[in-house]
């Protein structure tokens, strides 16, 4: 075999490496060469796939720190503002009446004795029997005030809500200065409230923001302005 490669040379190698070639073909069957070819094109499916992951997780990095400061700024502002700002509907007017999240019931109820409570005390022409600096010292007065606490935070931002922090303001003015005309607004605000929400009987006043009368509802600042 040597003496024969060293006669024919480059011819003689040919010759070696087709016998080799064929022998291998001839010990290897055809499904071992098809199952070959599967696994090499699999490893090459996966190379691809995990390069096609690696690229998006950068991309998806890129976008997560990518956006600009002064975005992130604005979008915290916007958000600090919604905080407690009054409820507007379509036409930008302050809506008249607004609960607090699951709210609704309980005020509406809470809202009814404030004003039951008022009528016994101060309806039917009982007001000028009232010794006003006796006030504070009363279970039902102060169960009053309770009442109106809990109401102004169970209102949504509102035009009724605001009609509450009025009220509380003339409870105070009630019983501090002794003021008659003091329990009267804060009956009647309390009444209208209450004919408009809970459709409580009654005449209507027209003195609160949520439900008043044009230019009624400033005799109740006017009068607080009094006591400033």
């Amino acid at each position: 075999m040597a003496g024969f490669m060293k006669k024919n040379g480059v011819w003689a190698i040919c010759f070696v490496v087709f016998c080799i070639v064929v022998a291998v073909m001839t010990f290897y069957s055809p499904e071992e060469r098809d199952a070959a070819a599967n696994e090499e094109e699999k490893e090459q499916t996966k190379d691809v796939e995990e390069e096609a992951v690696e690229e998006e997780e950068d991309e998806s990095e890129e976008r997560s720190h990518g956006q600009p400061e002064s975005e992130e700024s604005e979008e915290s502002e916007e958000s600090e503002e919604g905080e407690g700002a009054a409820v507007e509907d379509e036409a930008g007017e302050i809506e008249a009446v607004a609960y607090e999240p699951g709210m609704e019931q309980n005020t509406k109820l809470t809202l009814g004795m404030a004003h039951e409570y008022l009528n016994e005390l101060t309806g039917w022409g009982r007001l000028k029997d009232i010794d006003v600096t006796m006030l504070s010292r009363d279970a039902d007065w102060v169960r009053l005030k309770g009442q109106l606490d809990y109401l102004y935070e169970s209102f949504g931002a509102s035009k009724a809500k605001e009609d509450v922090r009025t009220a509380l303001m003339l409870a105070e003015v009630a019983e501090v200065s002794g003021d008659r005309e003091a329990l009267r607004f804060l009956h009647r605000v309390v009444h209208d409230l209450d004919v408009n929400i809970n459709e409580a009987d009654g005449d209507h006043w027209g003195i609160t923001e949520a439900f008043g009368y044009e230019g009624q509802s400033e005799s109740v600042k006017r009068y607080l302005e009094g006591f400033e």
